[in-house]
């Protein structure tokens, strides 16, 4: 008896360790945020309605994630429990947050804007201080405002992009996986199609055609990267068609859609979010290269690709016009992909532990 209840104490103190971290993550982001506001009380009463929705939206998510991991710290679900086992996720999941806080709150943040000159004849390709964080650029502006400010179209384009993906994915694996074998084929081939075409080839010549700007980079890109999750929802459809809840529905009489909807694509949800978290990093890596070449977010936006253009022609005297993005999506890219693999991890059961 006395193990059977040290057992069950262990398990509901894990329990609340894993709720504890995720909550405290949400706490710190909420609270800089509320200080920050309070602070440029006067700048956020200039911003444009976006930004104030943007800033607004933030706080209430922050405070909406605090709330639901204090409530649920009894009900932790085992994959939550299993993510926080892993330092390495929760610690790119921390990064992750910190720099898309920076993205929504780059107006508070930043005392001048990605564009504003800070003039130019003296702090031209001026080195990183205390002044300038992470240097100027060839006109004077500030690279640590353009670095967040360019956040916020990385993140917007990858955010969409994935989203977009991940629906048409879903959609699409559903219906070939529910519906009869000639459907399935049909679909399947456009699949094949779609993967057997050079996708960067169709990048390119999609965004040369279509007017600029992020919704259509965006939406593009989503139009190109919806495959994979359409032939994982498609195998998982499949395979659980034969499952004693399935044939269960189907003896009472429940439509093939019904089933589908509330039956089998919950189950398969988890292994959507993995793919689309792992395909994020793919996503902002994509928005860097086409605005890296000028075929992505268009001047006077900044974006982290076209950041890293415009320092080309100064590697060698000003290292740090170019660096600093470059790092910043490096950082983007390896905190998605360790967070997917920590997901992955936490939702498969046979991998053990790491705690």
């Amino acid at each position: 008896m006395k193990r059977t209840a040290s057992g069950g104490g262990g398990k509901r103190a894990l329990l609340g360790r894993s709720v504890s971290r995720v909550s405290v993550m949400g706490i710190v982001a909420l609270c800089a945020s509320v200080l920050l506001l309070v602070i440029r009380w006067d700048v956020w009463r200039e911003l444009s309605a976006l930004e104030r929705t943007l800033t607004a939206g933030l706080v209430l998510l922050l405070i909406a994630a605090v709330v639901a991991g204090a409530g649920g710290q009894r009900k932790a679900a085992s994959w939550r429990v299993r993510f926080d086992a892993n330092p390495f996720a929760v610690g790119a999941l921390a990064v992750l947050i910190a720099m898309v806080w920076m993205a929504v709150m780059a107006p508070l943040l930043v005392g001048v804007g990605p564009t504003e000159l800070t003039s130019p004849s003296l702090t031209r390709y001026a080195r990183p201080d205390l002044v300038h964080p992470m240097g100027t650029d060839r006109f004077g502006r500030d690279v640590w405002a353009r670095v967040v400010y360019g956040g916020r179209a990385s993140f917007g384009v990858c955010g969409l992009s994935v989203v977009l993906a991940a629906l048409l994915g879903v959609v699409v694996g559903g219906v070939a996986g529910s519906a009869p074998r000639r459907v399935d084929d049909m679909l399947m081939r456009v699949v094949d199609g779609m993967l057997s075409f050079p996708r960067l080839l169709l990048l390119l010549a999609a965004v040369a055609f279509l007017p600029p700007g992020p919704v259509v980079l965006a939406t593009i890109i989503a139009a190109t990267s919806w495959m994979g999750v359409a032939r994982i929802v498609r195998a998982e459809v499949r395979r659980m068609r034969g499952r004693e809840f399935v044939e269960a529905a189907v003896a009472a009489g429940v439509g093939r859609a019904r089933i589908v909807i509330h039956h089998i694509l919950p189950n398969v949800m988890g292994h959507v979010v993995v793919a689309a978290t792992l395909g994020a990093g793919t996503v902002i890596l994509m928005e860097s290269s086409l605005s890296f070449l000028g075929l992505g977010v268009q001047p006077p936006t900044p974006s982290w690709g076209s950041i890293v253009f415009e320092g080309r022609d100064a590697l060698a005297t000003a290292w740090w016009v170019s660096a600093f993005p470059a790092l910043a999506i490096t950082l983007a890219v390896i905190s998605l992909n360790v967070i997917g693999d920590g997901i992955r991890d936490a939702l498969d059961a046979r991998i053990p532990s790491k705690r």
